[in-house]
């Protein structure tokens, strides 16, 4: 069931423009020549400080002599630049679940890159927490930026680098939690099946894609669940809960579809209309690095997203 949707664009937040160039020449003077009708709306200045237009695929943020040739793309967002603090989540302090002198863990929302995006870097948790915390954190691992829930950082040099080896030595064990109209015939269901590059389209991500690499689920039913979709029909569905042993790409979202039990929302893998991806990242267990005792890290009820509440988490 790795099908993608027949028009990939809806799946993402911006448009992407390439644009060759062999004569050099300026920056904002080529993409005004090939997209004339976006000068109207806002400059080129201001849509270079918002991000998301690369030369030769480095961030252009102010107006350059090209080289020759350039390359020039230019991710356009669906949205107007005026509707950025409306379109991503601001942020909340009450995201923190977790805090001590050496680590944060954050409820990040829907919407919300982890870290700053291809489209536009002025918005993402990382931004959010190095202002929170008044310096650079370091940051790990992320979520999708669909997906929601628990990301956990390190804020200060001396817990970086243990941090990232809890992670590459998979140590943390994360839970997910996620909603499928499809209600499965198992309990528990241990999922082995190498992830790679989509043929599709080079976002996605299928079961002996090209490089795929090892890749291990562990699924187990929570509950079924009744639920109305964004287009109103019902489904007799379930809320599974997901631990990955590897941390591939889209991993649970690929692995939950080759089961027929596809993720809510999910607009890349195929499922039914929901109001965002039914996916939650709501626990973490490992040993702290600085301390060295086990913690856990639970997702309290006040930030669990509305559609996941009926879990009882």
């Amino acid at each position: 069931m790795n099908t993608p949707p027949r028009d990939l664009s809806e799946a993402f937040h911006s448009h992407h423009h390439r644009i060759e160039c062999y004569q050099g020449g300026w920056l904002f003077a080529e993409l005004h020549a090939a997209l004339p009708d976006r000068a109207a709306q806002y400059s080129w200045e201001t849509r270079a400080a918002f991000g998301g237009i690369y030369v030769n695929g480095l961030a252009a943020v102010e107006d350059q002599q090209l080289p020759v040739p350039a390359l020039i793309e230019y991710y356009e967002p669906k949205f107007p630049l005026a509707e950025a603090h409306t379109f991503y989540p601001a942020f909340d302090p009450n995201w923190i679940v977790f805090e001590d002198a050496y680590l944060i863990a954050c409820a990040k929302p829907a919407r919300l890159p982890t870290m700053p995006a291809k489209e536009q870097h002025q918005f993402s948790l990382r931004k959010y927490l190095d202002t929170y915390v008044g310096h650079p954190v370091h940051c790990p691992s992320r979520l999708d930026m669909s997906t929601q829930g628990l990301v956990i950082v390190s804020k200060r040099p001396e817990s970086h680098g243990p941090l990232q080896k809890l992670f590459e030595q998979k140590k943390i064990q994360k839970s997910y939690l996620f909603l499928s109209h499809h209600a499965p015939s198992w309990n528990e269901l241990h999922v082995d099946a190498p992830i790679g590059k989509s043929a599709a389209h080079p976002v996605l991500r299928a079961i002996e894609g090209s490089d795929a690499k090892a890749a291990a689920t562990d699924f187990s039913l929570v509950q079924q669940h009744t639920f109305v979709d964004s287009a109103g029909t019902e489904h007799h569905g379930a809320f599974i809960r997901a631990q990955p042993r590897t941390g591939r790409t889209h991993q649970i979202r690929v692995h939950a579809s080759a089961q027929s039990c596809p993720i809510v929302g999910d607009k890349f893998y195929g499922s039914v209309p929901f109001d965002c991806l039914g996916l939650l990242s709501y626990r973490l267990d490992f040993i702290h690095p600085i301390f060295d005792k086990p913690t856990t890290i639970e997702l309290h009820q006040a930030v669990i997203p509305h559609w996941a509440k009926a879990a009882k988490l």
